[in-house]
């Protein structure tokens, strides 16, 4: 047997942005781009056929064709607030220049196509094993958390290829990954939900008349939420000589976004509105044309801050669940439009989600 076999908790996980084609050599890795990764689902698996069809002579497979390559599934990890940039930026398509001297100011927002935003996934399987994927396509994304604790996002991935060490197209090396380092700004900056976060909601028409989402005045208060962003793609198999993986991924419909989040009581006062001081009707809204603007802070300090703004946002779904003899929450799911609404002073009208990252991070993802 090659090498010693390893646990988890000895793997080791890097990720680079590319800066070749799809289906080209993968980009080598190094200092800066450890990820910290619990849980790897970019796995992959075959289609079987069976060659000699069953009969009565024959009752059990004999001969089988393995088929072409599948490679799809999710990274999970904790959302941090450096390190994220260019998986945004990836899954959204555009990116603002960075601003300022540290901290630095980046905004992300939706684009209609993400071709060419491409990533290397690379991952140390043994002592001496390395498994890469040389073209990745980064797709989506579902972070979730309740107040207190650690968000955790989900980022949906779709591979070209599985290379291990021993195929001759492969860049990485032990050695390469064994060597991958990450800043201390990434390390100690996990996102955790606490009482320097906020959730701003407000009639959109509000908005419009009257400026930004105020702190306070707009905020309502919840106990737990959920942020996606589903970007589904597809792809084929080109079939040329000595290529057996797919071509580059494509959007086949269009992105579904979600903001879904649990008011933390169902009182007289929340029946019919969110607990925040503008009195909000969530639940009379539901059924309605009216439209919400809505912005989620994250925060550790001044140099490490993550919002979602969401211009335009309508309610799907509103109702309380009793679930034993426990406290009756609302769940309100909503979802995220596009709108001409500018919220507030990001400069960038006319999308329908926009991810605002503050960090130490002066490089531009893309």
């Amino acid at each position: 047997m090659a090498g010693n076999a390893i646990t988890g908790r000895e793997g080791i996980f890097g990720g680079k942005k590319k800066s070749g084609a799809w289906n080209t050599a993968g980009e080598q890795v190094g200092a800066g781009d450890l990820r910290f990764i619990d849980n790897d689902g970019l796995v992959s698996s075959h289609a079987v056929e069976q060659l000699v069809q069953s009969s009565t002579t024959m009752p059990f497979p004999q001969d089988i064709n393995v088929g072409r390559e599948t490679l799809a599934g999710n990274l999970t990890e904790k959302l941090r607030f450096q390190g994220f940039d260019y998986i945004f930026a990836a899954i959204l398509g555009n990116a603002q220049t960075k601003t300022g001297g540290g901290p630095y100011d980046m905004k992300v927002y939706t684009a209609a196509e993400i071709n060419d935003l491409i990533y290397t996934h690379v991952v140390k399987m043994a002592t001496d094993e390395v498994y890469e994927v040389p073209s990745v396509k980064l797709h989506g994304y579902s972070m979730s958390g309740e107040f207190g604790q650690v968000i955790n996002i989900d980022t949906s991935a779709i591979g070209s290829v599985l290379l291990k060490t021993s195929d001759a197209a492969i860049t990485n090396t032990i050695t390469d990954i064994n060597q991958v380092t990450v800043d201390d700004n990434v390390k100690k900056n996990t996102v955790v939900w606490d009482a320097n976060s906020e959730m701003l909601l407000q009639l959109e028409s509000t908005v419009v008349t009257n400026g930004a989402l105020a702190a306070g005045t707009d905020e309502i208060f919840m106990q737990s939420f959920t942020h996606s962003f589903d970007r589904p793609m597809d792809s084929v198999y080109n079939g040329e000589a000595g290529n057996r993986g797919i071509n580059e991924p494509k959007g086949n419909d269009d992105p579904t976004i979600m903001f879904n989040f649990d008011l933390f009581e169902y009182t007289t006062v929340t029946t019919a509105t969110a607990p925040g001081p503008t009195g909000t009707q969530l639940k009379g809204w539901l059924n309605s044309d009216v439209y919400l603007s809505g912005r989620f802070k994250l925060a550790r300090s001044a140099n490490f801050e993550f919002y979602i703004w969401m211009p335009r946002m309508k309610i799907t779904s509103c109702g309380p669940a009793i679930t034993s003899k426990e406290r009756i929450v609302t769940p309100v799911e909503c979802q995220v439009l596009k709108s001409d609404l500018d919220p507030g002073t990001l400069g960038m009208a006319d999308a329908n989600l926009y991810l605002q990252i503050v960090n130490q991070e002066s490089s531009d993802p893309v």
